[in-house]
């Protein structure tokens, strides 16, 4: 009984910026590498050319976490634990002789006895065993099921972890702005200017957590959309926010008001604006691609809808949704 090899699902693509006399995009970055806190500067132009500067701090031991994190799934981790689950199953078996190993990316079981019901009873559930170890190591890795068996970085649960640790640039971002529209508005912009980040093959660099963008200075379109959100948690702990995936791409839910010409969309009976956090194009919030929100209307795009965990968010200056 073989297993198919374990791969993250995404592959981000950029969205080509317009061109034309009007340069939007991240204009100066500079980064400090203090003790114990690091300091950041960061001037972009948005889409409307008016340009912006915030200046934040954080703490340079959490930079170095993110930092080291892993940015592609533990493949073979993973099946190590698969083939302990199921080893230690092994061992509790009086009449079936049962072996695992890792062979093709995979696991492999065999079983061995003198009745066949019981060798097919005995692989069923080693199979069940080492799905459950699958999931249990899914969790550890901040990792998730998707659709089709696809294993994707749990980008909805990162936005929760991630609210408080952002709140140094969301103050920055907040000092500017008068309504959480406006802030949306402002951070999207801000992220969107955010270098995108991409091999030279082409190939998927991989998920960087939000002080990793932040540090590094790029990152690819999950990468950015996981920043993004966090940065409207860390305002408003509770605003309805999304990730959203499409075939090879990801994109953003936003659960505030819609407003004269704005692109939404339904999910679970909540309603979101469309939001491009990837860049280089500094598309509005409440817009994205055509393509983009095809597909999010189709029956393949995932919407997972970040969990709520507590309050404290950021002190608007004035104004509501």
């Amino acid at each position: 009984m073989n297993r198919s090899a374990l791969a993250l699902a995404l592959t981000c693509a950029l969205i080509p910026a317009a061109t034309g006399l009007a340069k939007p995009g991240q204009k100066h970055f500079d980064r400090d590498k203090g003790t114990p806190r690091e300091s950041y500067e960061v001037r972009w132009r948005d889409g409307d050319d008016q340009s912006h500067t915030i200046s934040f701090q954080l703490q340079a031991a959490a930079v170095k976490r993110d930092l080291d994190s892993t940015r592609k799934f533990p493949k073979s981790d993973a099946l190590d634990a698969q083939v302990a689950a199921v080893r230690a199953f092994a061992r509790t078996l009086d009449d079936v002789k049962l072996t695992a190993k890792k062979k093709s990316g995979g696991v492999q079981i065999k079983a061995k006895g003198t009745s066949r019901a019981k060798i097919k009873k005995a692989l069923r559930e080693a199979d069940d065993v080492r799905e459950q170890a699958l999931d249990d190591f899914l969790v550890t890795a901040d990792c998730i099921r998707l659709k089709g068996d696809r294993l994707s970085f749990d980008h909805a649960n990162l936005v929760s972890e991630y609210t408080h640790t952002v709140r140094p640039i969301a103050r920055a971002l907040g000092e500017r702005v008068d309504s959480d529209r406006e802030y949306a508005e402002l951070a999207l912009s801000f992220v969107q200017a955010i270098p995108y980040e991409k091999t030279k093959s082409g190939s998927d660099a991989g998920y960087r957590r939000p002080l990793g963008v932040l540090a590094r200075n790029k990152g690819d379109c999950d990468s950015k959309a996981v920043l993004y959100l966090a940065l409207l948690r860390a305002r408003d702990p509770e605003m309805p926010v999304a990730a959203v995936y499409i075939k090879d791409h990801m994109l953003v839910g936003v659960g505030l008001d819609s407003e004269k010409g704005d692109k939404t969309f339904r999910r679970d009976g909540q309603a979101y604006l469309f939001a491009e956090p990837v860049g280089p194009a500094m598309l509005d919030l409440g817009d994205a691609p055509g393509k983009h929100r095809k597909k999010v209307k189709g029956a393949s795009a995932i919407v997972r809808a970040a969990p709520v965990r507590g309050t404290g968010g950021v002190p608007r200056l004035g104004g509501g949704r």
